[in-house]
């Protein structure tokens, strides 16, 4: 991104971000209709307060088993391993993810040419991608693989079976 793209985009945020915060997109990039952001409160607030009661705990006790020393050495480690743990969760939260969106994705494609493509359509559908992979699917075929990407990814992000 050049610098001149970062400051349109800085200057549309405040006119653009209130729209994105407030709809609901499908996988095709489409808008169909208003969530509020109150939707989110209460996981964001269970989490919210596990991390609060977590952090000084793990804290104290890594700082507090080292001689004085080496307490900047062991805050370090403590925060490492945290941050590490965080992004293997998400990476292994993101696989199982995508895992769930090509198992329910390929039967609901299956007679159209993406079917030879699913697990790159269930990677893109992941990702956030899908309006710039049914590009690539005959028109004919194309409103089926859409609304099939869609119902796996609401599948998947729903359900936990």
């Amino acid at each position: 991104m050049r610098p001149a793209d970062s400051a349109r985009a800085g200057a549309a945020a405040p006119r653009v971000g209130a729209r994105v915060r407030d709809s609901r997109v499908t996988a095709d990039g489409k808008s169909v209709g208003l969530v509020r952001w109150t939707a989110l409160l209460p996981g964001q607030v269970l989490a919210g307060i596990g991390i609060g009661l977590a952090t000084p705990g793990l804290a104290s006790t890594a700082v507090g088993v080292v001689p004085p020393r080496l307490s900047g050495m062991a805050s370090g480690a403590n925060n490492t391993t945290r941050q590490l743990g965080l992004a293997t969760g998400i990476a292994g939260l993101g696989a199982i993810f995508q895992s769930k969106i090509q198992s329910t994705l390929t039967p609901l494609v299956a007679g159209t040419p993406a079917s030879s493509h699913v697990h790159e359509l269930s990677r893109a559908v992941a990702s956030g991608g899908t309006g710039r992979a049914v590009q690539a699917v005959p028109l004919a075929d194309r409103d089926k693989v859409v609304q099939a990407a869609h119902h796996a990814f609401v599948t998947s992000f729903t359900r936990s079976h």
